[in-house]
This record gives structure tokens, sequence and C-alpha cells, in this order.
């Protein structure tokens, strides 16, 4: 049973990780040539749901610290352990 349990966890880890490449790459390609991928405006729908957390008192708090714990792992991979984050 734990290996079918590790085995969907890592799908599931596969999966999530898929997809926010598929939002870093929107974003740059946003900020490259104007124009999210496929007309999506990435950028502008991550400021509104920040802004929509931010706005929430508590939840933004902690939504935003998590952020901040995603950004630093991403960071780490490119920068080295102790890259710097402000």
């Amino acid at each position: 049973m734990k290996e079918v349990i590790s085995l969907v966890k890592g799908w599931v880890d596969d999966i999530a990780h898929l997809l926010m490449s598929f939002v870093a790459i929107g974003a740059v390609s946003e900020v490259i040539f104007g124009t999210g991928v496929f007309g999506v405006n990435v950028i502008g729908n991550l400021t509104a749901i920040i802004n929509t957390f931010g706005e929430s008192g508590f939840a933004g708090l902690v939504y935003h610290k998590h952020i901040r714990r995603i950004r630093f792992r991403w960071v780490s991979r490119f920068v080295g352990v102790g890259g710097f984050i402000p």
C-alpha cells in the first residue's frame, strides 16, 4: 500500500512541477514578446490572484509565506542554496 501511495504522490508532484513550468514559460514569453502563450495574460492573472489573497488578511499572509518558500526552493536550484531573496 505504501508503494501505491508513493507512486501517486510522485505523479502528483511531477504534474505540479510541469504546471509550474508552464506558468513560468508563460510569464517569460509575456515579458519577452508582449503577449502570453495562447493569448493568456499570465502576469495579469498572477497579479490578480496575489492581490485577492493579499486583501484577505491572514490568508494573504499565509499565502505570501508559502510563495516565498516556493521561490526560495526555485532560486536555490539555479543560484545555489544561499541565494538571496528580497
